[in-house]
This record gives C-alpha cells, structure tokens and sequence, in this order.
C-alpha cells in the first residue's frame, strides 16, 4: 500500500465526531453510501481505482444532499473538497504505479 502526502490545510475530512454524526449517520446510509459510512467504525484505505471512483461518488452524492445533514454545509463542503483533492491526487498516483508496473 503507497502512502500519498497531502497538503496538510487539505488533509482533514472532518471533525472525529463526524465519523458516526456525518460519515455514519443514517441520512449518509439511507443515500446508499456504503464507504463514507465506513468511518464510522474503521479508518477507510482506497486501494484501487474503483474504491477511488467509488468514494468520489459517494462524496458527490453527499454534497448534492447536503441539506439533509445538520452540520454546517459550508463545512462539510470544504471537508468534501479536501477528499476530492485527494482523490485526485491518489488516481494520478495510480497511473504512475500502473506505469511503472507495466515497465517492470
């Protein structure tokens, strides 16, 4: 498993209190969230690309609903803009590890 260094100003995802008040909470799962909700009990470790793609969804899905959710929205959207960062930042870490695989 690679380890990616992010920003740390982008690598916060919310308070701990979050992992069963947002990221666990029923209105999370009644979205159909299946790895958000996941940080309610463990710590969540992508590993592929479709765990990546996935969890994009999951938090697209989220901030298209943020009104169901009583945090405070601008909140959550920074804390789901920092996931998204590093999303991205993990896909192209992906591509570089699939390329150099290919060369090995």
């Amino acid at each position: 498993m690679v380890f990616i260094e992010i920003a740390p100003h982008k690598e916060h995802a919310g308070f701990e209190r979050w992992r069963e008040e947002l990221y666990g909470a029923g209105q999370a799962i009644s979205l159909g969230l299946r790895l958000l909700p996941l940080l309610a009990h463990q710590d969540l470790y992508c590993t592929s690309p479709a765990d990546l793609s996935c969890l994009y969804t999951e938090c697209e899905t989220l901030l298209s609903n943020i009104d169901q959710f009583p945090q405070d929205s601008e909140v959550i959207t920074i804390r789901m803009q920092n996931i998204l960062a590093a999303i991205k930042v993990a896909r192209g870490s992906f591509k570089t590890q699939n390329y150099v695989n290919s060369l090995v």
